[in-house]
């Protein structure tokens, strides 16, 4: 049960919306007013929480903060305070919002009207390469591709993903990379290992244009942003947390789409290694 809000804070611990998650409690609230009547208004990142049920929470410590959300009941009263371009305080809204169940996608679209950025610019977040993965993010491309601002742009945020399902990493490549013609995938690394008995053996991971969910068994295809949106342009977002099939997409990408990444070093979790046998295969050294 969830709101659908991911909040961070600053050194001075003031808290803002830093993810507001579609079609979660949060993202379809509207401000109350003090009669009790509905506006128009809907939570926005970068919202600064000012209380919680009545409690101010700002300068409030991390673990007082948490605390507070979790024992606050089955209804969140939120009040917020909306800056400017300056950084002054524009307005105070408040949101009365309901705890539910709720499928949050790892994967998903935010046109420039939600997210600030140009008309000609599309946003996708994919927080990790989960089982609802394949889904998710063939859903949000179809948002992009059916924005009304038809956008040529698009964000790709690979910030926080922690990584998952090489398979599904392929048929994500495939929305970027062309097959040139064939039905064959495109390699996208050889993984080298030790096959038992001192040999070593190799298997390749390819991009695929279809995949099969273990979840309910349907076939998902791709298709090819470079072909269906003139002058298509990508740049990845990555940080410290981007890892495995994070890093591996964001290679691929690169190498094949010369798409660039914007951000901080990455993981570095268990990309291009190789396993390394020493003392009679006693030991083994990645």
């Amino acid at each position: 049960a969830s709101i659908g809000v991911t909040f961070g804070w600053n050194d001075y611990c003031n808290y803002y919306i830093t993810e507001i998650s579609p079609g979660s409690p949060a993202a379809k609230a509207k401000n109350v007013f003090s009669d009790g009547s509905y506006g128009s208004q809907q939570l926005k990142v970068g919202d600064e929480i000012y209380s919680i049920n009545g409690q101010v929470v700002q300068h409030l410590n991390s673990s007082s903060f948490s605390q507070l959300l979790s024992v606050a009941g089955d209804t969140l009263d939120l009040r917020v305070l909306r800056h400017a371009a300056d950084g002054s305080v524009s307005a105070m809204y408040q949101f009365k919002i309901g705890k539910e169940m709720f499928h949050a996608p790892v994967a998903y679209y935010l046109d420039s009207e939600t997210t600030g950025l140009p008309s000609d610019v599309g946003y996708i977040k994919l927080n990790e390469f989960g089982d609802t993965a394949p889904e998710d993010f063939y859903n949000s491309v179809q948002e992009f591709l059916a924005d009304e601002d038809k956008p040529n742009k698009l964000v790709l945020d690979l910030r926080g993903n922690g990584g998952g399902d090489t398979m599904m990493c392929g048929y994500i490549a495939s929305f970027f990379v062309k097959q040139n013609g064939t039905s064959d995938g495109i390699p996208m690394a050889k993984y080298v290992y030790n096959s038992g008995g001192g040999d070593m053996a190799e298997t390749y991971f390819y991009t695929q244009t279809s995949y099969v969910s273990d979840l309910d068994g349907k076939t998902y295809g791709s298709v090819n942003l470079y072909d269906e949106v003139d002058d298509f342009e990508c740049v990845i977002l990555v940080n410290g947390s981007s890892a495995s099939s994070s890093e591996l997409l964001t290679a691929t990408l690169s190498h094949y789409c010369g798409i660039k990444s914007v951000g901080s070093k990455t993981y570095g979790k268990g990309v291009a290694q190789i396993v390394l046998t020493y003392n009679n295969q006693k030991y083994e050294m990645n």
